[in-house]
């Protein structure tokens, strides 16, 4: 079940009054605790880049006050919305299509990559790419900058990745996405995961339909331990992994189209 909250400040029919350039949800929960700074660095980056826009919470299912923090800021151009599930995935899928941008896009609310990173990521959809994503892997200094157990994990997830998708990215998880609208909500529509293979499947799936796709490297600053890493979460994982190769085995199979892996585009942050 999904519930649709409305803008912070709703006019009459709770949408605000020009389709706006670019849409950035912010999928969240329980961040009561940091919601709202979230909120207010996306705000103030995206003023800046003098494009209209709407930012939209996606509230998963959350037991906490997020969503009341977000709607008492009372800004003209914030929404929320929520599921009444939880799960990354399902959440981002929901908040994903009820955008109106023409540019989409997501970045994790809790700030471990810097709003910052919107930046050269909205400027590369501008200039034709399908996709713009993060990547923890693309700059050798920025991953050392993390933990080796961290480093381990996400370098061998996304190196079995790339062996059982055939892709060519270095990095599919990583918290901060932007997508043409005409590239994404086709992408969307055959994506099933609804955990952390969410991300996977909705990459896998643009890319094996062609889609140009810029990698920036983006450094991070964890605000709170992973919550990948046990042996339970690691094996349903995989598990989703292989949902994944099956589903993606299928629609090859009906497109009666060759498997070849995309060419990515890789640029660096500036």
């Amino acid at each position: 079940m999904t519930v649709a909250m409305g803008y912070a400040r709703n006019d009459k029919w709770g949408f605000a009054a020009a389709t706006p350039m670019l849409s950035i949800v912010l999928p969240a929960r329980d961040e009561a605790a940091g919601i709202q700074t979230a909120v207010i660095a996306v705000h103030e980056l995206l003023d800046e880049l003098g494009l209209t826009y709407e930012i939209i919470v996606g509230d998963s299912a959350s037991t906490d006050d997020t969503a009341a923090r977000v709607l008492a800021m009372r800004l003209p151009n914030v929404r929320v919305t929520r599921v009444e599930l939880p799960g990354k995935g399902r959440v981002l899928s929901h908040a994903l299509k009820v955008a109106r941008g023409s540019i989409i896009g997501f970045l994790d609310s809790d700030l471990e990559i810097s709003v910052e990173y919107l930046r050269p990521a909205i400027a590369a959809v501008l200039a034709g790419s399908d996709a713009a994503i993060g990547s923890k892997q693309l700059d050798p200094k920025y991953a050392a900058a993390r933990t080796p157990f961290r480093r381990l994990l996400t370098g061998g997830a996304n190196r079995l990745i790339r062996l059982s998708l055939g892709t060519q990215l270095t990095d599919h998880q990583a918290g901060m996405k932007v997508f043409r609208r005409e590239a994404l909500l086709p992408a969307l529509k055959k994506v099933r995961a609804t955990g952390w293979l969410w991300d996977t499947e909705l990459l896998a799936t643009m890319c094996a339909a062609g889609a140009t796709v810029h990698e920036i490297a983006v450094a991070t600053v964890p605000n709170r331990p992973s919550r990948f890493g046990s042996v339970k979460q690691m094996v349903t994982a995989g598990y989703e992994l292989t949902q994944v190769c099956a589903r993606m085995r299928v629609r090859r199979w009906f497109a009666r189209t060759p498997t070849r892996a995309p060419v990515s585009s890789l640029q660096p942050a500036r």
